[in-house]
């Protein structure tokens, strides 16, 4: 038998404070929800010279499933889905679950809410893209 010593990674400083300082610059004080046993979905937030790009994994969803606001610098989306049962189906193990939430998050204070939002949802991912004020 062979025992390898662990190698323990040292904590990554930079990384920790990037992570809390985004949480904090976009999560602050909002309100996230989700029925017990769900999970929040995951959101990317990306900065583009014209706007801004959030992504959300959301699989197995339709469109209709979503209500996405934008008030001020505060983006809100909900999706409130019927959970869909198969006559004989027993679920064994469930890691996800994305059928009733609401994500809200503050955004960058340079946007325009007045140009409107535009969403797509494709092959499981929610897309919203919002315009920079000019």
């Amino acid at each position: 038998m062979h025992i390898e010593k662990r190698k323990n990674k040292p904590f990554d400083f930079p990384k920790y404070f990037d992570d809390e300082a985004t949480r904090l610059k976009f999560d602050m004080g909002l309100p996230n929800l989700a029925p017990m046993g769900t999970t929040l979905p995951a959101v990317n937030i990306d900065e583009m010279e014209e706007g801004y790009i959030v992504e959300m994994a959301v699989p197995g969803m339709q469109p209709e499933d979503f209500i996405v606001d934008l008030k001020n610098d505060i983006l809100t989306i909900k999706a409130n889905a019927p959970v869909s049962k198969r006559k004989g189906k027993k679920t064994r193990r469930r890691e996800f679950n994305y059928r009733a939430f609401q994500r809200t998050l503050r955004l960058p204070a340079d946007i325009d809410p007045r140009s409107g939002i535009e969403a797509n949802y494709v092959n499981g991912v929610l897309e919203i893209m919002i315009s920079r004020a000019a």
